[in-house]
């Protein structure tokens, strides 16, 4: 994402996947879990810690799997777990 901006477009620039927008710690950010680059409002870019990616993924996994209860669930103990996004 060249502009300096919020992104205001809902793919990712890199890889074309799926935006989402999360609480982390009290700070929306929005940006793509695939290539691990979130923007804050205030413009400033910021990279997830390895554990917080691994367990957003994980969750956006159950989530999928909770729509489809024909697959087996995939729960997250002894996790942190990040805050539900949109």
């Amino acid at each position: 994402m060249k502009s300096a901006e919020y992104p205001m477009n809902n793919h990712c620039e890199r890889c074309g996947g799926q935006l989402i927008e999360i609480d982390h710690y009290g700070e929306r950010l929005k940006g793509c879990p695939s290539c691990n680059r979130w923007q804050a409002a205030t413009a400033e870019w910021c990279r997830l810690a390895p554990d917080d990616i691994l367990v957003l993924r994980a969750l956006k996994v159950s989530k999928r799997e909770a729509s489809n209860p024909q697959t087996n669930s995939y729960t997250l103990r002894g996790r942190p777990r990040l805050p539900e996004y949109t």
